[in-house]
């Protein structure tokens, strides 16, 4: 007797998580259905596309990320360097799963041309960016961190995790890029701290070995 749709569409899910957090957004609905052991017609009975599925399976780019409403509650409460190593490692975690999502959409364009409309309305990554950007202003009144404007830190930390991220979805499967998580989140916070270390002051930042 065949299962109830309801518990169907569950294992549909629960297989695509799994295939989609291993294989990222290479992966296939015929994976997905290998896993759920169904057929992939299956699949595309309740899901329009592998977009759909996707979605369906992650998450909604709206939703902010749990760690980023408890950022003001993280200020002063830890030795600074690492906290944000593991703030980086959620920001890391949570772009996994949302810059597979964002690709889909760009990929699945509407009939205007454009991604679908919840993608360019999403108020989540400025809502993410604001919430860091809080963090490192909480951390530099208390003196932790050197008096920089925090947005323009917030977005180099989020720009160069998104980075590490997208190349490691990219080219994971072929070992290109070996480095792991841990050594490039402790390797780019000593980097930022040369510039945010309340040691080093407000002297000239030197480009291109002129002050």
């Amino acid at each position: 007797m065949a299962r109830p749709a309801v518990i169907q569409d569950s294992a549909i899910l629960e297989a695509a998580r799994e295939v989609f957090l291993s294989r990222g957004f290479r992966a296939t609905t015929a994976e997905v259905a290998a896993r759920a052991g169904v057929s992939e017609g299956s699949i595309f009975k309740r899901f329009r596309s592998k977009f759909e599925l996707f979605q369906a399976a992650m998450g909604s780019l709206d939703e902010l990320p749990p760690f980023a409403a408890e950022l003001p509650k993280r200020v002063g409460r830890a030795d600074p360097r690492e906290e944000l190593f593991e703030i980086g490692r959620e920001v890391a975690a949570h772009l996994r799963q949302v810059v597979p999502l964002h690709l889909m959409a760009w990929s699945n364009p509407g009939p205007d041309g454009a991604p679908p409309g919840f993608c360019l309305q999403s108020q989540a990554p400025i809502l993410l960016l604001k919430a860091l950007s809080g963090y490192f202003e909480g951390e530099m009144r208390a003196g932790r961190l050197a008096r920089r404007d925090p947005e323009i830190v917030a977005r180099t930390f989020i720009g160069s995790v998104h980075n590490y991220v997208i190349f490691d979805l990219l080219f994971q499967a072929q070992d290109a890029l070996p480095m792991p998580e841990e050594t490039y989140l402790r390797g780019l916070i000593e980097l930022l701290f040369r510039g945010v270390d309340p040691q080093n002051g407000s002297g000239p930042i030197r480009l291109g070995g002129r002050a």
